[in-house]
């Protein structure tokens, strides 16, 4: 008999041979560098940065990784020839546990001529793999301390009663950054330790807000006038040279995320979408994004239902999926159409983060790692990369999350993009 050629078809082990060796990690390396919560606020368990990391790389998914948090000594200590001996203070050490699970994300690449032309779409996949990690190492964490850990502190500007009252007058300003300055110190929250250019160890809190309310507050004369006073430009720390300025012992920061594209707008802190087709006066379904589903969710930063607004109209909903709203009611007396392309937000309120020291633990059960997949004869590849993680919000042995506050402002774009 005849020898039968074999196909000689490229598999998915000769995919992942043709990945550069450091591939992976210079992503995980970039993501880290361009991430919010980033290397610059992640530490070890003790570090006293908002982000505490830990590792182990024996658990698998929906294992639990467990890191101890301590709190900070409350005792009023001896005097004079009053003994030692027994009026010790014990240190209040808790142990929290973050669950992890399995992510991946990959990039599809078409058929090349060859290995050369290959390895360059997979440099380029490494490109765009980075900031999509940047960007879901950061909008995990805002997502675990805004959406998760519901009974988290919250305040609303100019001290209004809740959420509904927040009105156009209820901005970000230098007030707002003093108000959670002081929450932040009464609930006896854990500055974070910055040593300074010069050497001293010093005290500070977070501030971090979307970009409207950084417009709000840095184009205001009291913003410019308190930054001239501060003269904290030629620090070389990291959490320095990031942020926008500071103010009242906070280092003040923005988050705007990455956009993607023109129909993907929003982070956490301040929920956007972009709607596909128009809603009539009496529509029920608001379609945003492509408005398919087409494994991008547009509503990720929105609540289940609530309150939405798009120039002057206001909706109300109770459903979402990733590319619509549903079940929706015009608030309006006198409802009008929202027409295609037009941006609707979570009625214009805005989250801004106060945040001290061991505010979130991140768990890694597997660090990002590369993967690859080939079919149908090489003409549908992808490589990407896969990870098992989890986040949570730190609470305290009272179940108090004791190291952050939100403040919920109105914060209205004032201007047309």
């Amino acid at each position: 008999m005849a020898n039968i050629p074999q196909l000689n078809a490229m598999t998915s082990v000769d995919l992942v041979n043709l990945i550069p060796e450091k591939w992976d990690s210079t992503i995980i390396h970039n993501a880290y560098q361009e991430a919010f919560w980033g290397g610059k606020f992640t530490a070890p368990e003790g570090g006293r940065l908002p982000i505490i990391e830990k590792e182990d790389f024996t658990k698998e998914v929906g294992d639990k990784i467990h890191i101890q948090t301590l709190s900070n000594l409350r005792g009023a200590g001896t005097s004079g020839e009053t003994l030692q001996a027994g009026r010790e203070e014990k240190l209040s050490a808790g142990t929290f546990s973050v669950t992890i699970e399995r992510w991946s994300h990959a990039v599809a690449l078409t058929d090349k001529a060859n290995e050369i032309s290959l390895m360059k779409d997979i440099m380029l996949a490494g490109k765009k793999l980075a900031p999509w990690l940047a960007q879901k190492l950061s909008d995990d964490v805002f997502k675990a301390l805004l959406i998760t850990a519901t009974g988290a502190t919250t305040l609303f500007a100019d001290g209004v009663a809740n959420e509904d009252a927040l009105s156009s007058t209820n901005i970000m300003d230098l007030d707002e950054v003093a108000i959670l300055r002081l929450a932040l110190k009464r609930k006896g929250t854990m500055p974070l330790v910055v040593r300074r250019k010069n050497g001293e160890i010093e005290n500070w809190y977070g501030v971090v807000m979307s970009g409207i309310d950084e417009h709000r507050l840095v184009t205001s004369a009291d913003w410019k006038q308190a930054q001239r006073e501060a003269n904290v430009r030629s620090e070389d720390n990291p959490l320095f040279t990031s942020a926008l300025g500071v103010f009242a012992g906070c280092l003040l920061y923005s988050y705007e995320g990455i956009v993607a594209a023109a129909d993907t707008k929003g982070t956490p802190l301040r929920p956007e979408a972009v709607t596909k087709t128009e809603l009539a006066a009496n529509g029920t379904t608001l379609y945003v994004g492509s408005g398919a589903d087409d494994n991008i969710d547009y509503t990720r930063n929105f609540k289940s239902s609530g309150k939405l607004i798009s120039g002057t109209e206001v909706l109300s909903y109770d459903g979402k999926t990733n590319y619509t709203f549903t079940n929706v009611s015009h608030d309006n007396a006198t409802p009008k159409a929202i027409l295609a392309g037009s941006t609707v937000t979570q009625r214009n309120v805005a989250s801004v983060l106060g945040f001290g020291a061991e505010i979130l633990a991140r768990a890694w059960g597997l660090h990002p790692t590369k993967i690859a997949d080939s079919q149908s004869y090489n003409q549908l590849m992808g490589v990407g990369l896969k990870a098992v993680y989890g986040v949570a919000a730190i609470k305290d042995t009272y179940e108090q999350y004791p190291n952050y506050v939100i403040l919920k402002t109105y914060a209205k774009n004032p201007g047309s993009v």
